[in-house]
């Protein structure tokens, strides 16, 4: 999805959603769950920026259960997801607190290497697969389109993921998000 398209905010409003047992893009969430949101692009200052917009017309007890079942993890650095050691750290995240599921905040952050070079990238989707499995959690992960080009002034399907096609083959569901006309209209 492009810059600015509103990829964090429309991923954190399903993790509250999930945290807090409420529907999403119309479909009924019937229990409540833990959800961390590991970003790799903003620092504390603006994770909490973006968590304070969003949880302003939240309730008390809302917040209270929120504040149980959202975990945050602001790092604002790279966190290099083709490395064992922080795949560990990852995981034991997830483990520690009980996460039913994972946002990561981006891709692009995930790797020092291309995400171009399918054997990187499959390392990371193969690890992806493995925490999904031996933890019974989603892992939701925040990505980016390639730019707009004279041949392809929309990019906005599956096929337009930059990088390798080993990023979008084995995923669940893949959310494309695109700015139209008008500022309250998302396409999906």
């Amino acid at each position: 999805c492009p810059s600015g398209v509103g990829k964090t905010q429309f991923s954190l409003n399903f993790a509250f959603n999930f945290c807090l047992g409420k529907s999403f893009l119309n479909k009924e969430i019937t229990s409540t769950g833990k959800v961390g949101f590991l970003s790799l692009e903003m620092g504390s200052p603006q994770v909490d920026h973006f968590l304070k917009n969003q949880c302003s017309k939240m309730t008390e007890s809302e917040m209270d259960l929120l504040e149980e079942n959202f975990k945050t993890c602001p790092m604002g650095e790279p966190l290099y997801l083709n490395k064992v050691s922080n795949q560990e750290m990852v995981e034991e995240l997830v483990f520690e607190n009980k996460l039913n599921g994972l946002i990561i905040d981006s891709l692009g952050s995930s790797t020092n290497e291309s995400l171009q070079t399918d054997t990187e990238i499959k390392h990371i989707i193969d690890w992806i697969d493995r925490v999904r499995k031996q933890h019974n959690c989603f892992l939701w992960i925040i990505h980016h389109h390639r730019k707009a080009t004279n041949q392809n002034k929309k990019p906005n399907h599956i096929d337009d993921i930059y990088g390798s096609m080993y990023i979008s083959a084995r995923a669940s569901s893949v959310f494309c998000l695109w700015k139209t006309a008008k500022p309250t209209e998302v396409e999906l």
